[in-house]
């Protein structure tokens, strides 16, 4: 796949919001992947939150992330699709790998 973006518009818009975002989680990378990487007009915005469990538990690891999701729905009137996976989720079903996401922000290193 191209690692050039169809609609420029929309990542500077979704990545805005993202530079923007306060109190998000230490050890968390967020990044683009499908659609809205490579298509003029996604259907929703494809979104990877890696985490690290041992600064955010699994079980409220969702619920940190919704605030940043609804402000990029509500900042590009497109729905947000998230994937939220720890970084031993991240290394173990080798997603990353798979869907070769591009990078928006990092609150501090991952290993994923």
């Amino acid at each position: 796949m191209s690692r050039t973006f169809s609609n420029t518009a929309l990542w500077r818009s979704v990545k805005s919001v993202v530079d923007k975002a306060r109190g998000l989680p230490e050890a968390t990378r967020i990044s683009l992947f499908g659609s809205a990487c490579y298509h003029g007009r996604p259907n929703d915005i494809d979104m990877l939150f890696v985490y690290d469990s041992t600064v955010v538990p699994c079980d409220v690891a969702y619920a940190a992330f919704k605030p940043l999701m609804q402000e990029v729905e509500e900042g590009v009137g497109i729905r947000v699709h998230a994937v939220v996976l720890s970084v031993d989720e991240a290394g173990e079903s080798r997603f990353v790998e798979q869907v070769d996401p591009i990078e928006l922000r990092s609150t501090r290193a991952c290993d994923a």
